[in-house]
């Protein structure tokens, strides 16, 4: 009966903890970059965000240039071709982030002024925050909240950020066709022979 009892109490473990490693599965899975909150001065928060995906936001083996090149937030900026600025752990100061912190600082040493997106790397997840640059951005806040958490649903230590620019065509807001030097003085002799007619009538 003891043995039985034993069997019953080890089988009861075994599936309790079953239940925490999905349940724990399933909060990392629905982790997403909306959690947490990143913001630059002057502008406020992000206007979009993708994740949190697994890996790393650089690298050999990272994905997120591609993706970002593949359309990631194209609905926001069109089509564009990115490139990577700077991350904040390169040691050149023209960018820095409070590394090592579940919030904090980013700072840039000149201001961007094109859509830019800012990717926070935590534990072994990154977020992608995107910003359409319709302002001079030079700093902002983060938290690693939409990144990466523990078991205890606590934010993980920025390891790095890293930012990439859009180099975007200018948009035309005017639209207006400006004749050329032939159309125009063509344009000249109808308005002078015009006048002439003008002239005749009257006399």
């Amino acid at each position: 009966m003891n043995r039985m009892k034993r069997h019953l109490f080890s089988a009861s473990l075994i599936a309790i903890s079953a239940l925490s490693l999905s349940a724990m599965s399933a909060s990392a899975a629905s982790l997403s970059c909306s959690n947490g909150s990143v913001t630059a001065n002057g502008f406020g928060s992000a206007t979009a965000c993708a994740g949190s995906f697994t890996g790393n936001d650089t690298g050999a083996s990272s994905t997120l240039l591609a993706d970002l090149n593949g359309g990631l937030f194209s609905s926001y900026v069109g089509t564009a071709q990115w490139s990577l600025f700077g991350k904040s752990d390169d040691g050149n100061n023209s960018f820095t982030a409070s590394n090592n912190q579940t919030s904090g600082t980013w700072q840039l040493l000149n201001a961007i002024t094109q859509p830019f997106v800012i990717s926070f790397k935590a534990g072994n997840a990154y977020s992608a925050y995107l910003f359409d640059g319709s302002t001079p951005i030079t700093s902002g806040t983060f938290d690693t909240l939409g990144v990466s958490v523990n078991g205890k649903g606590n934010a993980r230590d920025l390891s790095h950020a890293s930012i990439f620019i859009a180099n975007v065509a200018p948009k035309d807001n005017n639209n207006v066709e400006v004749p050329e030097p032939g159309m125009m003085a063509a344009l000249g002799m109808v308005a002078i022979g015009g006048l002439g007619v003008l002239r005749k009538k009257k006399a």
